[in-house]
């Protein structure tokens, strides 16, 4: 499920724009200054049933691009991502473009199945400069309750040396930072059988209004490829 910025989703304009990264990263977006960016994405999920034999089910909510199309490669299909699997387990992943995905280690702070539950799940992703570094920070927070009770269960930053697929769309290096915002921000289930949902939303917030410790570099070995 997409969910479109406040000015709606230009697909000719997107593509055309999404064929530089470097640009889009000096104007703050991809489409046009209304684009989601710094956001934060939330809902509520009940998985009831998985499919069988397909992979691991997981909630995958995600911004920073615009359409994940054919052919490849498509370098309006970016995106910053944060999964959350049925088992509790939690990854984060970094499109360069569709598809080229870098991928965090999986943890698992949850460690209890969510199957049958309803789960609250938030996603924020913001820019943020501390000291001399510029970072893209992940969060991932859950309600597992159904209280409204959110604790925070995994973060990532990217702080560079994350990614080597950055000059394909004209970023200038390739590890180059996803710091701009897309036109879309997406809601998606895989190998999901039957799920409800309820109360999605996406919001842009202020990055630079969160406070964080300046970050320890990500080892790239615990990127993914």
């Amino acid at each position: 499920m997409n969910v479109a910025q406040p000015n709606g989703y230009d697909g000719a304009k997107t593509a055309a724009s999404a064929l530089n990264h470097a640009q889009c990263a000096s104007n703050g977006y991809m489409q046009d200054s209304g684009d989601w960016r710094n956001v934060e994405m939330q809902g509520y999920i009940k998985i009831n049933s998985v499919m069988s034999g397909a992979g691991n089910c997981e909630a995958v909510w995600y911004a920073r691009g615009g359409r994940h199309i054919d052919p490849q490669p498509n370098c309006q299909g970016s995106s910053m991502k944060a999964f959350l699997a049925d088992s509790g387990a939690t990854r984060f992943a970094k499109e360069q473009y569709h598809i080229a995905y870098n991928y965090t280690a999986v943890t698992n702070q949850i460690n209890t199945s969510l199957i049958g539950k309803w789960i609250g799940f938030k996603y924020i992703v913001y820019n943020k400069k501390v000291g001399t570094t510029s970072l893209v920070k992940q969060e991932i927070f859950v309600d597992i309750d159904n209280t409204n009770t959110w604790v925070k269960v995994d973060e990532r930053s990217d702080t560079n040396g994350w990614g080597a697929q950055g000059l394909q769309c004209k970023g200038n290096t390739e590890d180059f930072q996803i710091s701009f915002g897309g036109p879309l921000a997406g809601f998606r289930i895989d190998n999901a059988q039957s799920i409800d949902f309820k109360w999605l939303s996406v919001r842009e917030i202020n990055g630079d209004a969160i406070a964080i410790q300046p970050p320890d570099a990500q080892p790239p070995g615990s990127c993914g490829s």
